[in-house]
């Protein structure tokens, strides 16, 4: 939002049109060759390239000081999780049992962010209730 912040929503318009040529153009491109995944990549690329523009010039005109360890080690963590579940699933795990470790997983994940983020989430009304729990 950092674009409306600093009243400069036509740049944002532009980056949306943007988006939309790359959609429109792989889908073009793509979907005769790949069918239905072709509309995945042309949606991924399209949030992708908007996602990096937007950081980008973000970075210019309204830096924000994010904390890349931490959020690094949150998406490392998820791509553990991902790639545990996915051996899981390769080595012939199915049904019921691939479920109960998938939610395991998720479970794990959100308790080690509530662990490590309460001091923050202290601050939202409805997860004092959840902190009594942990």
């Amino acid at each position: 939002i950092w674009y409306k912040l600093t009243d400069r929503t036509k740049t944002g318009a532009y980056i949306t049109i943007g988006g939309a040529i790359i959609t429109i153009l792989l889908n073009l491109l793509l979907i005769p060759k790949l069918g239905y995944l072709a509309c995945a990549i042309a949606t991924t690329a399209c949030y992708a390239s908007m996602m990096l523009i937007s950081f980008y010039f973000g970075n210019k005109h309204y830096p924000i000081p994010y904390q890349w360890k931490k959020n690094t080690g949150y998406i490392l963590l998820s791509v553990f999780f991902y790639l545990l579940h996915y051996m899981l699933r390769i080595s012939g795990t199915e049904g019921l049992p691939l479920h109960g470790f998938a939610t395991a997983f998720m479970l794990i994940f959100a308790f080690i962010v509530l662990k490590r983020e309460r001091k923050e989430l202290m601050n939202v009304p409805y997860l004092k209730v959840v902190y009594r729990f942990l």
